[in-house]
């Protein structure tokens, strides 16, 4: 099946790449004021491995970001995608990457 001309348009503003998507969800609210804290946003993607660590797609603003554990550092949380997070005010940010969350 041929994907949507809008849909490919958005596809490359979002941290997904999937021929065989069902459906998705787009949320918007004119009543609902956008998030003021930096440390907190929601997780809206499934943990990605990679070679020495694993990312998952955060929301938190404009920008697309990552939350990101190193494997040299230690254990990787199980956050559900939908969750709300918070990280540390003395967050590292390396690219689109967060760490030391």
């Amino acid at each position: 099946t041929k994907l949507p001309l809008w849909f490919l348009d958005l596809e490359h503003s979002l941290p997904m790449k999937n021929a065989n998507l069902t459906y998705s969800y787009l949320f918007l609210s004119k009543t609902i004021n956008p998030n003021t804290n930096k440390f907190t946003g929601r997780v809206i993607g499934d943990q990605q491995k990679e070679k020495g660590k694993t990312k998952q797609a955060f929301c938190r603003g404009e920008e697309r970001e990552f939350l990101a554990w190193l494997k040299k550092d230690g254990h990787t949380p199980h956050i559900p995608r939908g969750s709300t997070f918070n990280i540390k005010s003395d967050f590292i940010k390396k690219g689109n990457e967060i760490r030391n969350l």
